[in-house]
């Protein structure tokens, strides 16, 4: 992308992608919800393609994680989580455990 040229030369502009930096500052688990003023109450989990989740599960014929549900639906390989969410993602527990996990983190983060 070309920009306006200043004194002969020309200006390479980029656009701005602030994308993953708007969504830690938000301060909220993407799968749960939880939301806490404290930015260290959160990780971001990355993959390396998203293109490995999905036939991973669809092969399997197990049943979906709200984590990879929530991956495939963003388009996108990172989801900023919390850190009991973090962990439950690691684990491998189903979205029951992710759920149980949450319920007991408000006493454990703050």
């Amino acid at each position: 992308m070309e920009g306006k040229a200043a004194n002969g030369i020309l200006e390479r502009v980029t656009p701005q992608r602030h994308q993953i930096l708007d969504r830690i500052k938000a301060n909220e688990c993407e799968l749960c919800g939880y939301a806490s003023a404290d930015a260290s109450n959160f990780e971001v989990h990355h993959i390396r393609k998203l293109k490995d989740v999905k036939q991973r599960y669809s092969k399997r014929g197990d049943p979906i994680p709200n984590w990879a549900l929530a991956m495939c639906s963003l388009r996108r390989k990172t989801l900023v989580v919390c850190k009991a969410c973090h962990q439950a993602i690691h684990t491998g527990q189903n979205t029951h455990s992710i759920k149980q996990a949450v319920k007991g983190k408000d006493a454990t983060q703050e």
